[in-house]
């Protein structure tokens, strides 16, 4: 019960830095994924950027408490379902018109 409880708490910190950083923009870096006459579509990669360094943090914290063998394929599982919420909310898509 308490892996399933740390499953879901890493799940929600990496979804709420996936948001916090595909709101605030914090590097700066984009990439246009289409461009029509009248709308552009832009993607930040910012949220994943962030979301990738927590978890790392995260992964090194493990490391160093010698709790990776059992940890870490919590944390990952966190990451990928952090990950599918992020594409599945639409997080970092940002749609303008001309």
């Amino acid at each position: 019960m308490k892996k399933v409880v740390w499953l879901v708490l890493q799940s929600l910190l990496l979804l709420i830095c996936s948001i916090v950083g595909s709101f605030l923009r914090p590097f700066h870096i984009q990439k246009i994924t289409a461009i029509t006459p009248g709308i552009t579509h832009i993607f930040v990669w910012d949220g994943f950027l962030l979301m990738l360094l927590v978890y790392v943090l995260i992964v090194l914290v493990e490391a160093l408490t010698k709790h990776i063998r059992t940890a870490f394929p919590l944390t990952t599982l966190a990451l990928a379902i952090a990950a599918v919420l992020s594409v599945a909310m639409k997080l970092g898509h940002i749609t303008r018109e001309l």
